[in-house]
């Protein structure tokens, strides 16, 4: 099990190899990038991909709730409610 501070000390692309092993929860957009979100054991992770350049631009680890309200329109939750 990997935890966040091990994981913030891996680069870009070990980053992103890593939460591709998560499990894929919603993607949005912002601007021209697409932000997939991943959940690992304790923490998730965004990554940021550029469509137009067709590259990685960042990936970041969280365990603040706070960042999943951008994602609030894109997860369907229905089954969950009784």
């Amino acid at each position: 099990m990997m935890t966040i501070q091990e994981f913030t000390q891996l680069d870009v692309y070990e980053k992103a190899e890593v939460a591709w092993t998560g499990n894929f929860i919603a993607d949005r957009m912002d601007k021209a990038d697409i932000v997939q979100l991943y959940i690992l054991e304790n923490f998730f992770v965004e990554i940021f991909y550029n469509l137009l350049d067709s590259e990685i631009i960042t990936v970041r680890p969280f365990t603040n709730v706070h960042f999943l309200e951008a994602y609030c329109e894109h997860i369907d939750i229905s089954n969950l409610v009784c």
